[in-house]
């Protein structure tokens, strides 16, 4: 971030507990979704844990930091969306429109040419604030990264591989 403190994104569930039972992991709980470090390693804050916030992604899958401290994360499952956290963990906002949650097992269909901002898993985002966009790639059920205005949520731009325009993505 701004003050060259390290962000770390970590997925509590993914400690199961018959890991625990089987020796496998020596603590009895995940550590909190979000840790700040300073860059001698210590550890300055720690919180978030799924369900904190009505939304809370199924999947914890990207953290980035703006210059006014604040924290966002985002998920890579269907009906996961981008949180906008402060520094301390208190909810701020949701970006965007959550896309529809699909039954385990169950596929969604890819619509690479929609741009409106529903999001269905962000693969990874990022901000260019000084242009006021947020770059999204949208790579787990799509094929894509798309561009949006940070500030409205409008579409600007979005192209596939190798610069292939939206219109020409297969979603088969």
């Amino acid at each position: 971030d701004k003050n060259d403190h390290i962000w770390v994104l970590n997925r509590p569930r993914d400690l199961k507990e018959d890991n625990v039972a089987k020796g496998e992991a020596e603590c009895c709980s995940a550590a909190p979704a979000i840790l700040e470090f300073d860059t001698a390693g210590n550890l300055l804050k720690a919180w978030g844990k799924p369900d904190m916030v009505p939304g809370w992604p199924q999947s914890e899958h990207t953290i980035f930091t703006d210059n006014d401290g604040n924290v966002y994360i985002a998920g890579a499952q269907p009906g996961d969306t981008l949180l906008k956290f402060t520094g301390d963990g208190q909810f701020v906002k949701d970006f965007g429109h959550r896309g529809p949650k699909v039954p385990r097992g169950q596929m969604q269909k890819q619509d690479n040419q929609q741009t409106d901002l529903l999001l269905r898993g962000v693969a990874s985002a990022t901000l260019d604030e000084a242009a006021g966009e947020i770059y999204i790639t949208d790579g787990y059920l799509n094929k894509r990264v798309v561009v949006y205005d940070w500030n409205t949520g409008a579409f600007k731009r979005g192209w596939g591989a190798y610069g292939k325009p939206l219109s020409e993505i297969s979603n088969d």
